[in-house]
């Protein structure tokens, strides 16, 4: 009998020693996960932050080189001379496309239709409906 307390008291013991090594295990664990989720957070932040300077930096540029060629589309410097000709030629081609859908769209005519009354269910019959009767459908109330 007392084997089988030894044997008891050893499980019982070896027990608590695993349940704390999985406990301590588990709150390692749970800190791992903690710090990989601040990680991931902080990166996507980060990459949204860079989204939306990249985003400002695009919109920048795009000022910049429209203000540039405003400014300076008849005398651009050497380097520019070449995007500043590119940029009149597809306007000038815009002014064209716009001009010609301007022409199409006066060009363009309402087609004249008859003018075609849709049949009620008694002349759908071959029933003549007096126009009184129609008349009188129209124009008369439902009393409250």
């Amino acid at each position: 009998m007392s084997d089988f307390k030894l044997d008891l008291n050893e499980l019982k013991s070896k027990a608590t020693q695993v349940a704390g090594t999985v406990w301590e295990q588990s709150l390692l664990l749970k800190d791992a996960a903690g710090e990989k989720v601040r990680i991931l957070t902080q990166k996507a932040k980060l990459r949204a932050a860079l989204a939306r300077n990249s985003s400002e930096l695009n919109r920048l540029y795009a000022d910049l080189g429209s203000l540039y060629y405003c400014v300076r589309r008849d005398d651009p410097d050497s380097e520019m001379k070449q995007m500043c000709e590119e940029i009149t030629v597809l306007l000038e081609k815009n002014d064209e496309i716009q001009q010609e859908l301007s022409e199409l769209a006066s060009a363009e005519s309402p087609v004249l239709e008859p003018e075609i009354e849709p049949e009620t269910g008694a002349e759908a019959d071959g029933e003549a409906v007096p126009e009184a009767a129609e008349t009188d459908a129209e124009t008369t109330k439902p009393e409250a």
